[in-house]
């Protein structure tokens, strides 16, 4: 689970909730369901870049209470390439950070990605439902077609070959977000890694830290998106099959 908890004063572009205690308190929420409700996972790995303290011990004994291990890992990132390029840079640089020095990811092959604020209602079910050893949500719109950052499942060496330097390619000022980075990236590996996304559409609650907006996943949408699901319309292999927005590509380095 990535974060930012401190940046009152670091001016991070397109950042609506910026209230160090709102942020805190969010991010809390998010760990606490984790703990309870995630059944098909037993290692929880928080990673902010604020270099923020916070006693984190009543999560580690509700953690021990639900058999899972909880593990903090929080560090001071660099604010001003932050700045510079956007949320984006900063989330990657959590993820980097966690699988460099994460004790419990030592002992793992992959991991799954959350943002931090945000709950999925139907995690267990989305997980079971990969399909691919690197499951994402792959959208393809009449615009710029992009890949989910909010819940994504990859293998560590998948990742740090191959993704871990997207964030340099971030400048949200732009318009180009990481999930366009992401998108630009995976339809480029898909035609000879293992990638896929999950049968099952995610179910979201929280906020978005970026605009403020509400995650409450409607109705149409889970009746809708869970059917593109199961005919696998998010895997971003059939986007290759019919790439009719190819030519935006040429925006990426």
């Amino acid at each position: 689970m990535t974060g930012a908890i401190d940046i009152q004063h670091s001016q991070v572009p397109f950042t609506q909730i910026t209230d160090t205690q709102t942020r805190l308190e969010q991010y809390l929420r998010s760990i606490d369901y984790a703990i309870r409700k995630y059944r098909s996972i037993h290692k929880v790995v928080f990673v902010e870049n604020t270099n923020f303290s916070y006693d984190y011990t009543a999560l580690s004994r509700l953690a021990g209470d639900h058999r899972k291990t909880l593990e903090v890992l929080s560090f001071q990132g660099e604010t001003e390439k932050t700045v510079l390029h956007g949320k984006g840079f900063g989330e990657m640089e959590c993820i980097n950070h966690a699988l460099e020095n994460s004790r419990l990811l030592k002992s793992s092959d992959a991991f799954v990605k959350l943002t931090g604020r945000l709950n999925v209602l139907n995690f267990d079910c989305v997980l079971h439902s990969a399909y691919k050893h690197n499951s994402f949500y792959a959208i393809n719109t009449e615009k710029i077609p992009y890949v989910e950052t909010i819940i994504y499942r990859a293998e560590k060496t998948f990742f740090q070959e191959n993704l871990h330097d997207a964030g340099n390619l971030v400048f949200d000022r732009e318009g180009i977000y990481i999930e366009h980075v992401f998108y630009h990236r995976l339809y480029e590996l898909a035609r000879h890694s293992s990638i896929g996304s999950f049968r099952a559409y995610r179910f979201l609650e929280g906020l978005s830290g970026s605009s403020g907006y509400s995650y409450a996943t409607r109705w149409s949408d889970k009746i809708t998106k869970s059917k593109h699901a199961l005919l696998r319309k998010f895997d971003i292999n059939r986007h290759r099959q019919f790439p009719h927005n190819q030519w935006r590509f040429q925006t990426f380095p």
